[in-house]
């Protein structure tokens, strides 16, 4: 597949404490902050509390606000077997550094690791 992946910045044009004072951007916190997405209600509020604190303080307030957005460029006649993999990709993504290294352990079938004990899932 023929594919190129860029990284980009992205300048706002405004600070952090202009872009916290924004009443658009306030109301697409608030919606964000109450639409979990694939995690426990608690933790996701708890976690967007204290990345919105972060972002507010008068620390970061003179800051200007800048973005790193990423960019891939497909070849048309590839898109097609892109999507594909994709799905394949998405369904196999470790959510830790410890599960990757575990499903590469396991996947090599050279070592089967114990399951762990301090885990509900492991209980018996």
């Amino acid at each position: 597949m023929v594919s190129l992946n860029l990284t980009v910045p992205f300048d706002t044009g405004m600070t952090y404490g202009e872009m916290s004072l924004d009443t658009t951007i306030q109301n697409e916190w608030n919606m964000y902050s109450t639409n979990p997405q694939g995690e426990p209600r608690e933790r996701w509020e708890r976690d967007v509390a204290a990345a919105r604190e972060l972002l507010t303080t008068k620390i970061h307030s003179s800051k200007p606000v800048k973005i790193l957005c990423e960019v891939q460029i497909h070849l048309h006649m590839f898109t097609t077997y892109s999507k594909k993999m994709h799905d394949a990709y998405q369904a196999a993504r470790p959510e830790s550094q410890e599960q990757m290294y575990d499903d590469f352990v396991r996947s090599s079938g050279a070592y089967k690791p114990k399951p762990d004990a301090n885990r509900v899932s492991s209980a018996a």
